[in-house]
């Protein structure tokens, strides 16, 4: 009977280490601490005692200066607490697999593979017209239905597959070679979008109205589309029709203006960097190192990356870090010479800009004024370009 309400009420073995051992004895015995099973070992006694004395024990052990080990925990309360923390752990494994189980009925990730002419903008602004977002129920999307208004929307598509796997939605396409829409083109006339003087015609198919040395305006019809039929006696019977082709060179004037202000802007960057680490749920950030919101004004660079168990299942859960560091503007002003040589400077840089497109320079006839706080280069560059 007595070892059922031992068991009952919990009990610990312990072993005791010291030369005091008998002066703990009398203290228990003045403090109502009930030992039982007291025998002696190599390293010292052992003893068993209530739970509930336990930490009154432990203090009268310290007194006397003796050093205490718990061998073995028995009896009911010690069950009990192994069955209540294997049950927490089920019912948080529980709740854990159901949170899984409800996050792999959504989508959290969309992935576009195979665009090189399309930008990812540009087909998840389509997405976003048609509803398709994070977050959304998968039996909510419609694959076939994506693929075909896809194609409609995008003509550079030649194939397009749109397919679930885990939380993810996978979009695989291919566009057209050329990179070109496939239109049929309507003849229509060369014309001359300025005046100059034509330095070279070389006409693949079409009818040529001008040769080289001819002077034209603005709307003059360089090659016609309306390639003349002659009868014996060389009328014009009837015209037939052509998308024209030409490589024509025309040489005309370009008008160039520019103008700099004294006193610009400087923006400078403190070399301190501030990194702050942070996790993401839906649509609201927490910082992990960061207790306010800084009011400086300051660049700021984030690098996001989403959670993901496997390869395909991704979680609504983000993480990153965003390094920030103090912007501060400065107005600073230039010397005349400064102005100078910026204005040359911009002049050179739209130079080689016309001839990375062809442009021939034939000369430059630009010169520099000053108006107040402004300066000014104004002139005209004479040049040999193609009539588009």
């Amino acid at each position: 009977m007595e070892e059922l309400i031992r068991w009952l009420q919990g009990y610990i073995i312990v072993q005791i280490e010291g030369a005091n051992f008998e002066s703990l004895l009398r203290i228990c015995r003045a403090h109502h601490v009930f030992l039982w099973k007291i025998g002696q070992t190599e390293k010292g006694f052992r003893v068993c005692l209530y739970k509930r004395d336990f930490l009154c024990f432990a203090g009268l052990c310290r007194k006397v200066c003796l050093r205490l080990h718990v061998l073995k925990k028995r009896g009911v309360p010690f069950l009990l607490q192994k069955i209540y923390r294997k049950l927490y752990f089920m019912i948080l494994l529980l709740l854990m697999l159901s949170l899984l189980k409800v996050t792999q009925l959504h989508i959290w990730a969309i992935e576009i593979q195979g665009n090189e002419m399309l930008t990812e903008d540009e087909i998840m602004d389509f997405m976003t017209e048609e509803k398709i977002q994070y977050g959304m129920y998968k039996k909510e999307i419609n694959c076939e239905n994506i693929e075909m208004k896809m194609r409609e929307t995008f003509p550079l598509i030649t194939w397009v597959s749109v397919y679930m796997n885990g939380t993810k939605l996978h979009i695989d396409l291919k566009e057209n070679a050329l990179g070109v829409e496939k239109t049929e083109e309507t003849p229509t006339d060369i014309l001359s979008k300025k005046t100059g003087t034509i330095t070279s015609i070389l006409v693949e198919q079409g009818n040529p109205l001008v040769k080289a040395g001819d002077g034209v305006n603005p709307g003059d019809i360089l090659v016609s589309s309306k390639i003349p039929v002659y009868d014996e006696n060389g009328t014009a019977i009837s015209y037939q029709e052509t998308v024209p082709e030409a490589t024509i060179r025309l040489q005309t004037i370009e008008n160039y203006e520019d103008s700099l202000q004294r006193v610009y802007l400087m923006t400078q960057f403190s070399t301190n960097k501030h990194n702050y680490y942070y996790i993401e749920l839906g649509k609201k950030r927490y910082y992990l190192n960061k207790l306010w919101q800084t009011e400086e004004k300051c660049e700021t660079l984030c690098c996001t990356r989403q959670l993901f168990v496997l390869e395909h299942l991704y979680l609504p859960v983000f993480y990153g870090c965003e390094t920030t560091r103090k912007v501060d503007f400065q107005y600073f002003a230039y010397t005349d010479k400064e102005m100078e040589k910026v204005l040359s400077d911009r002049l050179q840089k739209y130079i080689l800009c016309l001839q990375e497109k062809g442009v021939q320079i034939m000369k430059k006839n630009v010169k520099i004024s000053k108006n107040g706080s402004t300066m000014y280069m104004s002139g005209e560059l004479e040049v040999i370009e193609d009539v588009e």
